[in-house]
C-alpha cells in the first residue's frame, strides 16, 4: 500500500508540473530562420514555405539569401542550373516566382522520368532513379533547356531578322553550342530525347514530326 500510495504521490506531482513547451520555428528569430532554412532540401523548403505564413514571408523577404544553398543541395549540378538564367550563379532579377517554377519542373521531371524510360520494360523491373542517374537526367535536362531558350525562345528571332540569313545564322549558332559540350553530355540528353519521342509517339501522336 506505502509503495502504490508513493507512485500516485509522483505520478500527480509529475501531472503538475508545467509541460516542456517544444522550439518551435515561429517563435526563432528571422536570422536563425534564414540560417535552418538555407540548410534544407528543396522539398522540406517547399513544405515549410506552404504550411507557414511566417516562413513564407520570411523566405519571400529574404530568398536571395535562403535558395542559392538550397539549389546547390537539390539541383546538382547548381552551376548548370544557374546558366538556365544566364546569370553566372545569381538570382534573378524578376524575382522567386521563376526560379521555383523551374523548381517544380525539374522536380516533375525527376519523378516522372522512371515511369516513362522503364515503361517498355517488364513491370518488376521499374524502379526510382539512382543518385548518379538523377544528376545525368539533371544534366540533360539543364542542357536541352539551354538550347530551347537559345533557339527557340520569344528572343531568339527577331522580327526584322531576314529569314534565310536568320535560318543560316541559327544552323550555325546551333552548331558552336553542341561543339561546347562533351560526348557524354549528349549521351545524356539522347537518353533523355529518345525517352521522350517514344512517350510521345505512343501516347500521344505516331508521328512526333506532326506534334
Amino acid at each position: 500500500m506505502a509503495a502504490t500510495a508513493v507512485i500516485h504521490q509522483e505520478t500527480a506531482a509529475q501531472q503538475q508540473q508545467p509541460a516542456a513547451s517544444p522550439a518551435l520555428l515561429d517563435q526563432l528569430p528571422a536570422e536563425m530562420l534564414i540560417e535552418i532554412l538555407s540548410h534544407t532540401d528543396f522539398e522540406t523548403f517547399e513544405n515549410l514555405r506552404m504550411t507557414s505564413r511566417l516562413l513564407r514571408s520570411v523566405i519571400d523577404l529574404h530568398w536571395t539569401g535562403i535558395l542559392p544553398s538550397v539549389i546547390e543541395r537539390s539541383f546538382r549540378p547548381a552551376d548548370e542550373f544557374w546558366d538556365i538564367f544566364n546569370t553566372a550563379a545569381e538570382v534573378p532579377d524578376d524575382g522567386l516566382p521563376p526560379l521555383l517554377d523551374f523548381c517544380h519542373v525539374i522536380k516533375r521531371w525527376e519523378a516522372e522520368f522512371p515511369r516513362l524510360r522503364f515503361a517498355r520494360g517488364a513491370p518488376e523491373n521499374s524502379r526510382t532513379l539512382k543518385t548518379h542517374e538523377l544528376l545525368r537526367l539533371r544534366r540533360a535536362l539543364y542542357l536541352w533547356w539551354r538550347f530551347a531558350r537559345s533557339f527557340h525562345a520569344d528572343h531568339a528571332v527577331s522580327d526584322d531578322d531576314d529569314g534565310d540569313d536568320n535560318y543560316n545564322y541559327n544552323l550555325g549558332a546551333r552548331r558552336d553550342f553542341v561543339r561546347g559540350f562533351s560526348t557524354a553530355r549528349f549521351h545524356e540528353t539522347k537518353d533523355l530525347w529518345a525517352t521522350v519521342r517514344w512517350a510521345v509517339r505512343t501516347r500521344v501522336c505516331p508521328s512526333v514530326s506532326l506534334v
